[in-house]
């Protein structure tokens, strides 16, 4: 089996999305050996900058719940994304914008084998291109904070960190999850 080291060296060198070719890739960042991914959207300005997931306005906002709840950040989780890079809106500013079908598709390999790698016991997907990934078509109202189980593991949707919806909200369904972990 790949490790991550060599697996992420494949994905500095893909090419496979025509638009954002050549463009600076962000793999992944945590505990190798963490029972929790956390995974989301795409990397922001800040998390390309940085070569880093989650360090944006997002992933501080999703780290200051973690930390609230109790999670330690450093040995509990590993942060990655569905995409390994930047989507950008060229119409409108360069603005982020949500990944398109056919980009989930060509990073699909690399997410499985991260998944394969960690092997987490627990996947929180943060909003609903991670939701995506998963084949999970329910809508996320629904289903927010709450166990799916797939191919043997937990996994809970959650709201985006910076979803219009109100932070009490984020943080229960961040409490409830801890509680069915621990």
């Amino acid at each position: 089996m790949i490790n991550l080291y060599e697996l992420k060296k494949q994905v500095e060198l893909c090419e496979k999305c025509l638009q954002i070719k050549n463009k600076t890739k962000v793999f992944g960042k945590g505990n190798e050996h963490a029972e929790i991914m956390i995974i989301g959207e795409a990397p922001g300005c800040e998390e390309v900058k940085n070569r880093e997931p989650f360090v944006g306005k997002a992933g501080v906002k999703l780290k200051s719940y973690l930390k609230e709840v109790g999670f330690d950040i450093e040995k509990d989780i590993y942060f990655c994304n569905v995409l390994k890079c930047r989507t950008t809106d060229k119409n409108k500013n360069k603005k982020d914008r949500r990944p398109q079908k056919d980009e989930i598709k060509n990073c699909r390999t690399f997410l499985e084998q991260q998944i394969e790698i960690i092997n987490p016991k627990f996947i929180i997907l943060c909003g609903v291109t991670a939701m995506k990934f998963f084949k999970i078509a329910e809508p996320l109202k629904n289903i927010h904070g709450k166990e799916i189980t797939k191919n043997g593991r937990k996994i809970y949707p959650v709201y985006h960190p910076v979803a219009r919806v109100k932070d009490k909200t984020k943080i229960e369904d961040l409490k409830s999850i801890m509680k069915s972990i621990k």
